[in-house]
């Protein structure tokens, strides 16, 4: 028995569990383990059949619980699901990793319906107090009990469509609506952007993270630099699927194209202040698009960091 709460808890119950991959990996399968939750993936030809796939991970459940068995551990059937992620052909009801709410189809619809539901009202009990408080500090108040409520999900939810992104937009956009701020003044003087902005920014964080040989060692397999031209790889050369490019891994594409003096920046932070520095520039310079300045969703042939690349550089 390893009791929680004891410091060496943890390590012990990581020697012990470590060796229930092997049951996992025997049927061809990935493990992935956070503490005592177990996930194990596979990937499978577009061509394979629902019915051969949920055959293959009925198997790989039968070899763990034989692991567990042996070790005299009980998995809860309750947490027990199997899904088939799939665009055309999905399998299995939405399932949760880490509090997020994920479907099959990986549309996030139910994530970001539960997410603009439950942030109606904390937005609402928000606004209840507005007479007590300048605009300043409901800027405060909001970044502190709604900001980064809305902005937990950003790396699952980054991936959806315009059209099921906008029902989280619409939360900022109304409570800046009901204080009387418009959207630049927002950004210029409460230095809050706009979300789409920030979900942006902050997946160029992570790859610029990346970039610079830190992070988990997982995110080098999608952001890694090309030999010949020291660029990062981009994986829009690979596939031209749309939620590739509206991904983070789209946003290499973003990311190549930035000035090296932001690619340059030492830390992630500096790297982010830039970033919004850029953004600054082409909201005051009048550009109708720019709160999607850095949006991989935007064709590179007329994206607004090409066409005009002397606004980045001009001072504010």
């Amino acid at each position: 028995m390893v009791y929680q709460g004891t410091v060496t808890g943890p390590t012990l119950w990581n020697l012990f569990f470590e060796d229930s991959r092997h049951a996992i990996n025997e049927t061809f399968f990935t493990e992935i383990v956070y503490a005592d939750d177990l996930n194990a993936y596979r990937i499978f030809p577009f061509s394979s059949d629902n019915v051969a796939i949920k055959a293959s991970l009925n198997n790989c459940q039968q070899e763990l619980h034989k692991w567990g068995a042996a070790n005299q551990v009980v998995f809860d059937s309750d947490k027990e699901s199997q899904h088939v992620l799939s665009l055309t052909d999905p399998l299995g009801d939405t399932f949760k990793l880490l509090g997020v709410t994920f479907d099959s189809e990986l549309s996030m619809a139910e994530s970001i319906s539960e997410l603009v539901s439950a942030a109606g009202w904390k937005l609402r009990t928000l606004l209840r107090t507005r007479r007590f408080y300048t605009d300043a500090d409901l800027v405060v108040l909001y970044k502190a009990h709604l900001l980064s409520y809305l902005e937990y999900r950003t790396p699952a939810i980054y991936h959806a469509t315009r059209a099921i992104l906008c029902r989280l937009d619409a939360v900022q956009t109304r409570f800046l609506k009901d204080i009387g701020v418009d959207e630049v003044t927002a950004l210029n003087k409460f230095h809050l952007a706009p979300l789409t902005t920030r979900r942006d920014i902050a997946m160029l964080g992570l790859i610029h993270r990346t970039a610079m040989g830190k992070g988990p060692a997982q995110f080098k397999e999608f952001f890694k630099r090309d030999p010949h031209t020291k660029a990062l790889h981009d994986p829009r050369n690979d596939s031209n699927a749309p939620i590739t490019r509206r991904s983070a891994l789209g946003l290499v594409a973003i990311y190549n194209l930035l000035p090296h003096s932001i690619r340059g920046s030492k830390t992630v932070s500096a790297f982010q202040r830039s970033l919004q520095e850029c953004v600054v520039k082409f909201a005051l310079a009048g550009y109708p698009q720019w709160a999607e300045v850095f949006s991989p969703r935007i064709p590179l042939v007329s994206h607004p960091i090409m066409i005009h690349s002397q606004v980045m550089a001009s001072p504010i």
